[in-house]
């Protein structure tokens, strides 16, 4: 690797964190993303790095990990405050973690729920009861029906941003997700997708039941 190509990667690296903002922060999964669409078979090897997180401490200074979101790191700008730790299992209540689990495809949990509709409890995929019906994380194509949905439904209020939206949708699932959740939220326009998943959690509970 060459001094340009860091060149190249800085201000990329750079500019993707301020656009995401000091109140969340860039994940390193998603600093890994940018910087093999950035550089083609980028290997923090040949910068003399073991990792991707070496990588930035040793040849991004300019980046710092501001907190941590489950087991991965999140990065700021150096001058950039520590995100507020996140709440514990035990503070979280129980809408809490079944929206969480609702809404994150890549969950190792799903949610098992009574037959008479009684009880619902967070459980490792695969292991609801006999007498229980298993509801499991809402897939990726469920989020991409819900983004075109939106777009749909908000055509006229978008405008010339819908078609740009409407190309994220045949990127990669972590790609098109992470790029139109900021570009919506830069627009601020985000606040009426989020009935959508919720009703969708209700046709997927009488689907199966």
């Amino acid at each position: 690797m060459t001094g340009r190509e860091l060149e190249t990667i800085t201000p990329l690296l750079l500019a993707e964190v301020d656009r995401a903002g000091k109140n969340r922060g860039l994940f390193g999964a998603e600093i890994g993303i940018l910087l093999r669409r950035a550089v083609a078979n980028f290997r923090p090897q040949d910068f003399g790095a073991a990792s991707v997180r070496d990588f930035i401490e040793k040849c991004v200074p300019q980046l710092k990990i501001i907190g941590r979101t489950g087991s991965d790191i999140v990065y700021g700008l150096r001058d950039w405050p520590e995100l507020p730790a996140p709440r514990t299992t035990s503070e979280e209540t129980a809408d809490d973690q079944f929206w969480r689990i609702w809404v994150s495809p890549a969950s190792q949990y799903s949610m098992a729920i009574s037959r008479d509709g009684t009880r619902v409890r967070p459980v490792s995929r695969g292991k609801a009861d006999a007498d229980e019906i298993e509801l499991l994380p809402a897939s990726t194509e469920i989020h991409r029906s819900i983004a075109r949905l939106f777009l749909k439904e908000r055509a006229d209020a978008l405008g010339d941003l819908a078609s740009t939206l409407e190309k994220m949708l045949d990127q990669a699932p972590n790609l098109w997700w992470n790029d139109w959740a900021r570009t919506i939220r830069d627009a601020s326009r985000d606040r009426s997708r989020w009935p959508a998943p919720r009703k969708l959690s209700r046709n997927e509970v009488e689907s199966v039941a």
